[in-house]
């Protein structure tokens, strides 16, 4: 019991490792810690050793992600609960954006303020080319003073100079523009799929940092069974090939599909992971959830 228990562990553990490369929060910010570093001689771990004896595994739904925002704030509302279903696009969460809007509204003001700086210094400028093109007339006729003409020569350059830095500071506010439209965006959390969700971990009014977890949402479609796979074994598993998979807790047994098998050995268990599409019935799809243990036997060609 407790090998196979200590299997079941690293099933989990290489499972919930996989999707931590797309959903890791930051530190501090809900997820569980990082697993330890293996050390460098490797531990013996339990393995299934008999040909007949099963392969553990764990299900896991077709794919599963922790929805988060990219910049933290307060939550002004969450729209979703535990399974509740949604559609690709649906906003499951909303954070409060009147700070992101008044920023905005302040720097919109700042860019109609500085496009009015812009036109009168083109105006200005303008102006200073007509009176330097009039000044050099007059000093070719001998009408006018050199230092009249270097004096327009001088007006022109810094109405230029009005005009470049009115451009710097037009781009300038139109960067805090972009930026504030986009974070605004962001305050709004969709679903990346069709789905149900799994859990709900905020509430509205919770303050929540950068990459921290609000809700889990598990992809429709046909769940996975994850199963380790000993050296020794490894030759027993090909692609397409079907199993026949024991749930905890549930009957009949199920058979599913070996779709994926990992192409080197996982150095922490010393196992192979294989994951295999399950074939649930109807009437059993609202009994199969993730994590719970399972027990992989009867390997069998795809074609059988």
């Amino acid at each position: 019991m407790r090998s196979r228990s200590l299997l079941l562990v690293a099933v989990a553990c290489a499972w919930a490792c996989g999707e931590a490369a797309v959903d890791t929060p930051p530190p501090g910010a809900g997820a569980p810690p990082a697993p330890a570093a293996a050390p460098a001689t490797k531990a013996a771990h339990p393995a299934p050793e008999a040909a007949g004896q099963p392969f553990i595994g764990v299900v896991k739904p077709r794919r599963a992600v922790n929805v988060a925002p990219a910049e933290g704030g307060e939550l002004a509302a969450v729209h979703v609960r535990a399974g509740d279903t949604v559609a690709k696009g649906d906003a499951v969460a909303t954070l409060d954006d009147r700070p992101i809007r008044e920023a905005l509204r302040t720097a919109r003001a700042e860019l109609r303020s500085a496009q009015g700086r812009l036109r009168r210094a083109e105006i200005n400028r303008t102006e200073a080319r007509r009176k330097l093109e009039t000044e050099r007339e007059l000093v070719a006729a001998g009408t006018s003073a050199r230092r009249a003409l270097e004096d327009a020569e001088v007006a022109l350059q810094r109405a230029e100079a009005d005009v470049r830095a009115a451009q710097f500071a037009i781009n300038e506010i139109r960067v805090r523009v972009d930026t504030a439209d986009r974070r605004l965006e962001g305050t709004e959390l969709e679903a990346p799929f069709d789905g149900t969700v799994s859990v709900r971990f905020r509430e509205p009014g919770s303050r929540v940092a950068p990459g921290e977890w609000v809700v889990r949402i598990i992809s429709n479609g046909s769940p996975f069974v994850v199963f380790a796979v000993p050296p020794d074994r490894r030759q027993d598993i090909a692609l397409d090939n079907r199993v026949a998979v024991e749930v905890d807790n549930l009957e009949p047994s199920l058979t599913a599909t070996v779709r994926q098998i990992s192409p080197e050995l996982d150095s922490a268990s010393n196992m192979f992971f294989v994951e295999a599409e399950l074939d649930v019935p109807a009437e059993l799809e609202d009994r199969i959830q993730p994590r719970l243990a399972a027990r992989v036997t009867s390997v069998s060609d795809g074609a059988n």
